[in-house]
């Protein structure tokens, strides 16, 4: 094997309150490979919703919070870093199979 890795971290919240999450994946692990393939299926629904950054901010934030409720989990805990392999597998099938309903054609 290679020389050790720094695991991820996470920040969430305001940063008086920030903690710091570790929820690392082995490269090329199954794992890490799920949460690729997720992100990937993810990153479709909202990466073209406009053309300035403000756009696609909202759209993003939209996306997870539809992901979140697809998958009944906090908003703060929709984070790919944070899931496990069964939780990817439920987000590719979600965002291959559907769309957040104000991103789908024409939606704003």
């Amino acid at each position: 094997m290679g020389k050790p890795r720094r695991p991820m971290t996470v920040r969430r919240g305001p940063r008086s309150e920030r903690t710091e999450l570790r929820f690392p994946a082995e490269p090329g692990s199954e794992l890490a490979q799920l949460r690729n393939e997720a992100h990937r299926a993810f990153d479709v629904h909202w990466e073209f919703a406009g053309d300035d950054w403000k756009s696609r901010n909202h759209a993003r934030t939209q996306a997870y919070r539809w992901l979140s409720k697809q998958l009944r989990i906090p908003f703060d805990q929709c984070h790919f870093g944070m899931f496990g392999k069964e939780e990817c597998r439920r987000a590719i099938e979600l965002c291959r199979t559907s769309a957040p309903p104000s991103l789908n054609k024409g939606g704003s």
